[in-house]
C-alpha cells in the first residue's frame, strides 16, 4: 500500500508561511477581499485534462474542486468585487516533479482590468517576496504562442492539418505517441500542440517568461479575439515551470454553455463520464463584470522562489511516486 510521507525541511514550512502573508498583505494593500468558497460540490469539471476526484456523500456524487474557479465567479457577479483566495484543489493522476494530487492554488479575479493589467499585477505580487533564490526583478520575456510555432515548426498553430500537425508530433518524437489518441477533433489539436509546446519551446525558456496569443483550440473560459485566431490568456513560466495561467475571462453564458458541451462531447469521445453543466454558473454569468482573472500554483511558486527540485520539497505531504 502507497503511504503518505513528509519531505520538507522546517525551513521550508517556515518559508510556506512567509509567503501566505506576504500575498494576503500584498492583497489587502490593493484592497482585493479574501474570500473562501467549498472545496465540496454537486458538478466535476468538464475539461477532459481535469480529472476530478469524485467523493460519495451518501447515494450523492460529489467533486473536490479542480480549481475554485465556478464558485468564485458566481461570487464575482453577485458582488462585482476583486476578491482572491488561497486553497486546496484536487487533480486525478497529476502525480510527479512538479504535480501532487492535491496542491495548493492562489487563484484572483479583478473587475475591470483588461488582461495587461492583469500580467503587471502578477509580476507585482511575485517580485514582492522576500529574498529568495529567484531573480524576480528581471524583465521578463514575452512570446507569441503562435509566433513561436512558426518559427520553430513553419505552422500556424490554428490552421494546420490535424494530420500534418500529428506527423510533426511523430518526427519529433521518432515514435507514435499513442496517448495523445486518434480521435480527430479540436482537443486532439490541442493536445498535439502541447506535446510540442512542452517538448521543443518551453524546454528553451530561462528566466520569467510570458506566453501569449493561444489558438482558438486552448480557449478554455478565456475570451477570443474579435479576429477568432486568438485567446486572449496567457501564462507565465519561470525557469521553463509553469507558475500562472489567466484569462480575459468570458462573460457570455451562450458561448461558455457551448464550450461546456463541446468539452463534453470530447469526453465522450475518449470514453471519460460526460460532467452535469453547472447551471447556477451559466446563471450567474450575464451578471459578470468585464474582468481578468488567473490561478497560480503556490507549491511551484514556492519551488522557484527556494530553488527546490521537487514539489515534495515544499510540501508538507505528497503522494509517492513509487
Amino acid at each position: 500500500m502507497k503511504q503518505w510521507r513528509a519531505q520538507p525541511s522546517w525551513q521550508a514550512l517556515q518559508a510556506r508561511d512567509r509567503l501566505n502573508r506576504v500575498v494576503r498583505a500584498f492583497f489587502q494593500e490593493r484592497g482585493v477581499t479574501e474570500i473562501s468558497t467549498p472545496v465540496l460540490g454537486s458538478r466535476g469539471s468538464p475539461d477532459c485534462h481535469l480529472r476530478s476526484m469524485e467523493v460519495r456523500v451518501e447515494d450523492d456524487r460529489h467533486f473536490l474542486q479542480t480549481s475554485p474557479e465556478f464558485a468564485m465567479k458566481r461570487v464575482l457577479a453577485t458582488y462585482g468585487q476583486a476578491i482572491f483566495q488561497i486553497c486546496p484543489a484536487f487533480r486525478q493522476a497529476d502525480q510527479g516533479r512538479l504535480h501532487n494530487p492535491e496542491f495548493s492554488i492562489l487563484e484572483w479575479y479583478q473587475p475591470e482590468f483588461e488582461i495587461g493589467d492583469l500580467m503587471k499585477e502578477v509580476l507585482a505580487l511575485i517580485r514582492s517576496l522576500p529574498d529568495g533564490k529567484a531573480d524576480w526583478a528581471q524583465e521578463p520575456r514575452q512570446v507569441s504562442y503562435k509566433e513561436s510555432f512558426l518559427n520553430e515548426f513553419g505552422i500556424d498553430p490554428n490552421l494546420v492539418p490535424l494530420a500534418e500537425l500529428k506527423s510533426i508530433v511523430e518526427k519529433c518524437t521518432q515514435q507514435e505517441v499513442s496517448h495523445l489518441g486518434h480521435f480527430d477533433d479540436e482537443m486532439e489539436r490541442s493536445d498535439c500542440l502541447d506535446y510540442l509546446f512542452s517538448e521543443r519551446i518551453v524546454t528553451n525558456f530561462s528566466g520569467l517568461t510570458w506566453v501569449v496569443d493561444f489558438p482558438v483550440c486552448q480557449a478554455a473560459l478565456a475570451e477570443i479575439d474579435e479576429a477568432g485566431q486568438t485567446a486572449r490568456r496567457f501564462e507565465l513560466y519561470a525557469q521553463g515551470i509553469e507558475l500562472a495561467n489567466g484569462y480575459q475571462e468570458l462573460t457570455d453564458a451562450m458561448a461558455m454553455q457551448s464550450r461546456f458541451k463541446q468539452w463534453n462531447q470530447y469526453r465522450a469521445n475518449r470514453g471519460l463520464p460526460c460532467m452535469d453543466i453547472d447551471q447556477r454558473l451559466l446563471a450567474a454569468v450575464p451578471e459578470l463584470p468585464r474582468t481578468a482573472g488567473v490561478a497560480m500554483g503556490l507549491d511551484r511558486l514556492m519551488m522557484v522562489w527556494l530553488d527546490a527540485e521537487n514539489i515534495a520539497e515544499v510540501m508538507p505531504f505528497v503522494w509517492p511516486v513509487s
